[in-house]
């Protein structure tokens, strides 16, 4: 029969620190019996009480009279085993030093898809998408009938006229002399500060310098009204030249102003003056050396040229932003000055040109709508919908061909014909492009672009950073939306 046993708890021994272990040297020698047998789990002596230990009941099943008989108990296996079983925190320390377990691989992996996490949300953060655009270019023949006016209108190109004057001249041997009787001559500038209307002056106008010399106009001229009103007026103003009233050298002149003594006692009189643009000049009387017929002749005509060349660079030069001076537009006119230096040899002259260039200078962007409108059906042009999104480059190549001859200082309106090479740029709106594209698939970006902006011939898309390989749509604002317009050179618009 087995024997009874009482129930007790079990007190395990306070664990003492790695400092109280005994020395490890010190430990006797075990034979490999021991150490198996003492890796087996130790069971509790229930034989032997537990000092301080509650005492649990027995179990019914357990009758007193087999207690009685059986009252002296044998030693336990574990018990017995025990006077031989090395110290507890021993085999404590040996085991967890032989059998401490590695870093788990669950770790390992959850750092990986943590960190594509972060670079798949860092990616996203700074996403941004840039398109690079090629506007779209057509050069086409055009010959259209245009009506220009000063204030433009609908169907209308605005244009505005510039005039001035330049000087070219030469010194050449006089080989010759001859009695002179030339009169001095010079530009003005007339202002009309009596009112909106126009002034007309008649052919030999006197104008009269502070001392009193007279000079006048070889031709009629009209004086544009002034603008404006009080402090705000701009006086209306033409130029034009004066000849002195009689020949001599006295009436070379310098800078000065002028009034015009038919208009003394009329309120005009203080309204309408005019002031020097140039010296006057050439004014000679008596025996002179001069220049031989065939030397003026190829001097005067060298002289031309020059001025001719001088005369386009700085008209086109003087147009106004938005402006251009195209081919035909422009018409100089020479005459011949004579010129006198005190720096002049015995027999040396000195043979001067003036030349006095008007020119005629479009609305650039006028030019443009008007030329597209009959010139690029067939391209995508629609003029409500695309008006201001074409410009012309060179421009300058087109000719112009006036119905009325020029000069047209006081014309408000005039027709011509215009003719040439059209290169036609569109424009593209970048701010609108990059709000369109906000959210939208770039597998269909081409499509899109093709069907909605026939301004743009060709565009491409690049992704940053260059890793986010899996965005599939544009960013979710136009902020992150670049556009880059690539610029043309005027070559790569004639198809070269």
């Amino acid at each position: 029969m087995e024997r009874p046993r009482l129930i007790q708890d079990i007190v395990v021994p306070k664990r003492q620190g790695a400092s109280t272990l005994p020395d490890a040297g010190a430990r006797p020698k075990r034979s490999i019996r021991e150490i198996t047998r003492d890796s087996e789990p130790t069971r509790p002596d229930l034989a032997t009480p537990v000092k301080g230990a509650e005492i649990v009941s027995v179990p019914s099943v357990f009758s007193s009279e087999v207690y009685k008989e059986d009252h002296v108990q044998e030693p336990s296996r574990a018990s017995a085993d025990k006077s031989n079983e090395p110290p507890h925190e021993e085999l404590f320390t040996e085991e967890v030093a032989s059998h401490r377990p590695g870093r788990p691989v669950g770790m390992w992996i959850g750092a990986f898809f943590s960190s594509i996490l972060l670079i798949v949300a860092a990616s996203n953060y700074f996403y941004s998408v840039s398109v690079s655009v090629a506007p779209t270019q057509n050069a086409v023949q055009v010959s259209k009938e245009i009506t220009a006016r000063t204030d433009g209108g609908a169907g209308s190109i605005r244009f505005e006229t510039v005039q001035f004057s330049e000087e070219a001249l030469q010194q050449v041997e006089a080989t010759g002399e001859a009695d002179v009787a030339r009169k001095a001559s010079g530009r003005i500038v007339v202002y009309n500060a009596y009112g909106d209307k126009a002034q007309r002056l008649i052919k030999n106008t006197r104008f009269e310098t502070p001392d009193g010399k007279i000079y006048r106009i070889d031709e009629s001229i009209t004086i544009p009204g002034a603008t404006g009103a009080g402090t705000d007026q701009t006086p209306g103003q033409i130029e034009v030249v004066v000849y002195a009233d009689a020949p001599g050298k006295e009436y070379n002149i310098g800078l000065v102003d002028f009034t015009i003594p038919g208009f003394k006692g009329d309120p005009r009189y203080d309204k309408i003056f005019a002031k020097s643009k140039t010296e006057m000049s050439g004014g000679a009387l008596g025996k002179m050396k001069v220049v031989s017929n065939e030397e003026r002749t190829t001097t005067v005509e060298r002289l031309k040229a020059e001025l001719a060349s001088t005369l386009a660079t700085k008209a086109r030069a003087q147009a106004p932003q938005g402006f251009v001076l195209t081919d035909g537009a422009t018409r100089i006119s020479y005459e011949e000055i004579e010129k006198s230096s005190e720096d002049l040899g015995k027999n040396e002259a000195l043979i001067a040109v003036r030349g006095t260039v008007h020119a005629v200078l479009l609305s650039a962007s006028d030019l443009a709508a008007v030329l597209a409108e009959g010139s690029l059906q067939g391209s995508g042009y629609d003029p409500a919908k695309h008006q201001g999104m074409v410009r012309l480059i060179d421009a300058e190549t087109l000719l112009l061909a006036p119905k009325t001859e020029l000069p047209l200082e006081n014309t408000k309106e005039f027709a011509a014909t215009i003719s040439g090479t059209g290169n036609f740029v569109w424009e593209v709106d970048a701010e609108a492009l990059a709000k369109d594209l906000v959210g939208t698939s770039l597998a269909n970006f081409n499509t899109f672009v093709g069907t909605n902006y026939p301004s743009i011939a060709r565009a491409d898309t690049n992704r940053r950073p260059f890793w986010a390989f899996w965005a599939s749509d544009f960013p979710e604002t136009s902020d992150d939306i670049v556009i880059k317009i690539e610029e043309l050179e005027p070559s790569a618009s004639l198809g070269e």
